[in-house]
C-alpha cells in the first residue's frame, strides 16, 4: 500500500483573521479553498496549523511532504517559522510554499532569504499550486511572476 503524502497549511487562526471592513482591499483568504482542494491535490491530505509556533509543532508529528505557509500569523511570522523549519531535520529536505497577499520583490526576496521554495499571492492559482505540488516547488523562483 502506497503511503499518503502529507501537506501541512500553516494559516491565520479564524480567531485572529482581521475583519475585511478595517482594511480595504483586503484580498481573499487562501485557507479553506487550500484545505478542500488540498485533500485531493496530487493526493496530499491536508493538515492544518494556526500559528507559526503550532506549524512546527505539527510538523514535528506529521513530518509533512510538503509546507504551505501564511506569512502573516500571530506571534511567530511565516518567514520565522520557515527559518525554524530549515533548522529540523524534517524541514531541510521538503518543498516550503510561501502564501501571502504580498507581491512586490522586496516581500518575494524575504521569503527567499527566509528558505522559502516558492512565493504565491493570494488569491492562490490552484493550477499554479498544483504545479508546484507535482514537483516543480523545489526550487522554483521565489521572484517569478505573481500567481
Amino acid at each position: 500500500m502506497a503511503l499518503q503524502r502529507r501537506m501541512l497549511l500553516a494559516q491565520f487562526a479564524r480567531q485572529f483573521r482581521p475583519d475585511p471592513a478595517q482594511l480595504p482591499g483586503l484580498r481573499q483568504h487562501v485557507g479553506q479553498t487550500v484545505v478542500r482542494a488540498g485533500r485531493g491535490i496530487d493526493g496530499h491530505a491536508a493538515h492544518t496549523a494556526h500559528s507559526g509556533a503550532q506549524a512546527l509543532q505539527v510538523g514535528a508529528g506529521l513530518l509533512p511532504n510538503v509546507v504551505l505557509m501564511d506569512i502573516g500569523m500571530p506571534f511567530m511570522s511565516g518567514h520565522e517559522a520557515c527559518r525554524r523549519m530549515r533548522q529540523q531535520p524534517w524541514g531541510r529536505g521538503i518543498p516550503i510554499i510561501a502564501l501571502t497577499g504580498l507581491g512586490q520583490h522586496a516581500n518575494r526576496q524575504l521569503t527567499e532569504q527566509a528558505g522559502f521554495d516558492a512565493h504565491l499571492v493570494k488569491p492562490v492559482d490552484m493550477a499554479v499550486l498544483r504545479a508546484l505540488l507535482s514537483g516543480g516547488a523545489r526550487k522554483s523562483p521565489v521572484g517569478g511572476p505573481a500567481a
